[in-house]
């Protein structure tokens, strides 16, 4: 005899429970999604703090260019502070090639300059310091250079702080010089120390050339007090 059990099939959800669940879960990853979005959000949105920092911009002219050799050139240096931050520790750096001697330096807005002393011939280093500079002020000062022969002179510079540049690229400046031919040229007038009135007498010219280079189409020009009248002497009375 066989005997029969009957299972009682397992009771679906009805439509309406199914789509108030699935609405639950839909509304809790909204939620959850929404929170993350708003975080996210904030992290971008929120304001980093930057510290202020210093950005030197160096400028270099030369003057008088061309010159004559041996003759003085002017590097007027200026340096500027245009970063949002104070520039401590500021060092300019010439750096004196062969070929020209140092002549000493011009003290501006607080900078002092070392290194070489004064008629040295390079090459050489010479170095200004200045000891800081606030955001939009700068510091001025002059290197004289003496170049002593014909050619082109080349100068490299560069300026640097102790705290962080934020460009380093406007740091450096190169002044090129044309040094022409150049000479040294003196006139020595001698004549006699007494002259009686109305006499005549002559002066002695002597020119010299103490180089380096040879001096071309001299012309010497006397020039005569008013006492005194071309081929004849007079003496004031007194």
């Amino acid at each position: 005899m066989h005997q029969y059990v009957r299972r009682t099939p397992a009771r679906r959800a009805s439509a309406p429970a199914l789509i108030n669940a699935l609405d639950a879960i839909s509304h809790r990853g909204r939620r959850a999604m929404r929170a993350a979005g708003s975080a996210a959000l904030f992290a971008i949105a929120a304001p980093a703090t930057l510290e202020a920092q210093a950005d030197l911009v160096l400028n270099v002219t030369d003057a008088p260019d061309p010159v004559p050799a041996t003759g003085l050139v002017t590097y007027s240096v200026v340096v500027e502070n245009n970063g949002l931050g104070t520039a401590n520790g500021v060092s300019y750096v010439m750096n004196v090639p062969a070929g020209a001697r140092y002549a000493g330096f011009t003290a501006g807005t607080g900078a002092a300059c070392s290194g070489m002393t004064i008629n040295q011939l390079g090459p050489g280093v010479v170095t200004c310091t200045h000891p800081s500079l606030a955001f939009t002020a700068s510091g001025s000062f002059t290197v004289l250079l003496r170049p002593q022969s014909q050619g082109t002179l080349t100068v490299n510079s560069t300026v640097s702080t102790t705290d962080f540049d934020t460009d380093p690229s406007n740091n450096s400046v190169q002044n090129t010089t044309t040094v022409i031919a150049g000479a040294d040229v003196a006139v020595t007038l001698t004549a006699p120390a007494t002259l009686a009135s109305g006499t005549t007498t002559g002066w002695g010219i002597t020119v010299s050339n103490a180089g380096p280079d040879p001096a071309t189409a001299l012309r010497s020009t006397p020039r005569q007090s008013a006492a005194t009248s071309p081929g004849r002497s007079t003496s004031a009375a007194r």
